[in-house]
């Protein structure tokens, strides 16, 4: 591997479910040449994340790819590994492993208890 290094992460994600006939999921169907009828339990996600990585200790890449693997070890627990290949997939350029917890916070929660959550 190009490095190797222990990163903490915190990462906040949100989903929110939204409805089949939202204009983004028409939008995003039609896009694809997908029917939007085909659309079952469509969601917005986003994501924020804080990191204790060096960024000046980031490698060039000129062209690459990712494979992930997740699964669950329980309903609140996720693993996820990840490796960033070289496009000719000849060789591992870093691997990840991370366990991620599921904090579920009400939409009516106040930002107090929104970020004792976090």
């Amino acid at each position: 591997m190009a490095f190797q290094q222990f990163e903490a992460v915190t990462s906040n994600l949100e989903i929110e479910a939204i409805a089949t006939d939202d204009p983004a999921v028409i939008d995003l169907c039609k896009s694809h040449q997908i029917d939007p009828k085909a659309a079952t339990a469509p969601f917005r996600m986003t994501w924020e994340g804080e990191s204790d990585w060096d960024e000046d200790e980031e490698p060039p890449y000129d062209r690459a790819m990712a494979e992930e693997k997740i699964w669950f070890a329980t309903p609140n627990l996720r693993f996820r590994v990840s490796l960033i290949k070289t496009s000719a997939g000849s060789g591992v350029i870093t691997a990840s492993f991370a366990s991620e917890i599921r904090s579920l916070i009400p939409k009516n929660a106040s930002p107090r208890e929104r970020k004792a959550k976090q």
